[in-house]
């Protein structure tokens, strides 16, 4: 339920059942307490699991890859987070109601844009704005993308299909895209070849 916080364009529905478990857990909590009934919710982030595979080949290695993106740096097993599930229905529990304990890592809380490693020729007025416009567009899918690994075509593709899905008007996305490509700059002159 980490998505409970955030709005991500291109999935309304799956951001709105994420918000509703959370409300749903909360009146379920109200009315059931009275019986002894303590009802909580665990906030899983990326967890390796089959759970993809039915919409998209390699599901388990996406999940993997894109749990890098936590600030503890890795997706869970399973077993993770079950554990969480025990405790919370266990007696050592037995003060939290309405709760939803949020096992995501960490990505729950990293709300922040990258600084670009050197500004190139944004000024701070445009820096500012891109900034704003990675936070609230690009940050939760971008972030298992890494922009040298594009060469310039797939790049332009890439952004072309990004602005679509983020509805991002013209001169926005050209200003995040001059914003990314700073990243791109940086990370390519390393001398390491990341051209397909």
């Amino acid at each position: 339920m980490t998505i409970r916080f955030f709005g991500f364009p291109a999935i309304a529905a799956y951001c709105a059942s994420k918000g509703g478990l959370s409300q749903l857990t909360r009146v379920l909590a109200v009315e059931n307490i009275q019986h002894g009934i303590r009802v909580n919710a665990v906030g899983a982030g990326d967890v390796v699991t089959n759970l993809l595979n039915h919409f998209m080949p390699g599901g388990r290695e996406f999940l993997d890859q894109h749990g890098k993106n936590a600030p503890i740096g890795h997706a869970a097993q399973p077993e993770e987070i079950a554990e969480v599930v025990a405790f919370l229905a266990s007696e050592r529990a037995s003060f939290l109601v309405d709760s939803v304990v949020m096992a995501d890592g960490g990505y729950s809380v990293q709300v922040t844009a990258p600084s670009p490693p050197n500004t190139g020729d944004l000024s701070k007025e445009e820096l500012r704005e891109a900034t704003r416009l990675y936070s609230i567009k690009c940050a939760r899918c971008h972030k298992f993308y890494d922009p040298a690994d594009y060469g310039d075509a797939e790049w332009r593709t890439w952004m072309n299909k990004m602005s679509r899905k983020a509805r991002l008007k013209a001169d926005q996305a050209q200003l995040l895209s001059r914003y990314l490509e700073t990243f791109r700059t940086a990370q390519r002159s390393d001398g390491k070849d990341r051209t397909p």
